[in-house]
């Protein structure tokens, strides 16, 4: 081969490879593109305020849950640095966990403040993870209001002490029922009983149909009124009282320890029982309207 095209394949390879790494280079750009573009959609639709920033502390991005959190909108985020919105009094220790999340990739879980657009200053949960994209090195901030949180734990607390007060309630409203059964056989029944039947072994009706009225009695200041109750079992009982006194599914799960899904399978059995075809009416109703 002549020394000239020698050097044109050596240029056209060389071309080549230019061309093939170029390619590979595009596509591998374009695949980090797009795997950043799902990575922020992703960012934003998270329940929790996501705050992402560098490690010169600037903030890169924020969601939506972090704008509605604090009050700035993202162009106004991008502005601050994320110590802006720490009081002094904490940024140094805070500085400290970031660099150590940084320089370890160990993740970094805390409380501190947040100051908000309106100078107001809540309490959060922070939670703090290196990541890399595009080869540089940033940390990702979740934040969660811990006031909110605490208001519903407080909420929660109260309904289960409200459950637990009405099934103490329950339980001595029992007791009471079964002091006023055994005191009606005592003083009532076992008497009327005992003077039913004649010397010569007629009946003595008076006292029959005294027996009989007591009975009924009875029947209804047990609940026996409804005489479904008889098809039920002592846990479908106990629940048909609460949904009765008002209580949902979840508070009736969460005061007898069960699950949602097994309240709701005790609520149809209940309910084929009790033979309610209609889905019109409620359990709650058909309850209601039979005492």
């Amino acid at each position: 081969m002549e020394p000239g095209w020698s050097i044109i394949v050596t240029i056209a390879v060389f071309v080549l490879l230019a061309i093939g790494i170029s390619g590979s280079v595009f596509i591998y750009n374009r695949r980090i593109s797009e795997s950043e573009k799902r990575f922020y959609r992703l960012f934003d639709n998270v329940f929790d305020a996501l705050i992402h920033f560098n490690p010169e502390w600037q903030i890169i991005n924020v969601n939506e849950s972090a704008c509605k959190l604090l009050g700035y909108s993202k162009k106004e985020f991008s502005r601050l640095k994320i110590g802006a919105l720490i009081p002094k009094r904490e940024w140094k220790q805070l500085r400290t966990e970031f660099e150590k999340t940084l320089k370890s990739g160990l993740d970094f879980v805390g409380e501190t403040h947040l100051r908000c657009k309106k100078n107001d200053v809540i309490r959060v949960d922070i939670a703090a993870t290196k990541i890399i994209m595009s080869g540089a090195e940033y940390i990702l901030a979740s934040v969660r209001d811990i006031g909110q949180r605490r208001i519903v734990e407080e909420t929660l607390r109260e309904k289960n002490i409200a459950l637990k007060e009405l099934l103490t309630h329950i339980e001595e409203e029992k007791l009471n029922i079964k002091k006023e059964v055994a005191k009606t056989i005592d003083q009532v029944l076992i008497p009327t009983v005992d003077k039913i039947v004649e010397e010569d072994g007629a009946v003595n009706r008076a006292y029959f149909d005294s027996l009989k009225k007591t009975l009924k009695e009875l029947s209804a200041s047990t609940g026996g009124a409804p005489h479904f109750y008889s098809k039920l079992t002592p846990r479908e009982v106990q629940i048909c009282n609460l949904i009765k006194s008002g209580v949902t599914s979840k508070e009736i799960a969460e005061a007898l320890h069960l699950s949602i899904e097994t309240v709701l399978k005790h609520r149809n059995t209940i309910r084929k029982k009790l033979n309610i075809s209609n889905t019109e009416v409620t359990l709650a109703n058909f309850l209601a309207e039979s005492d």
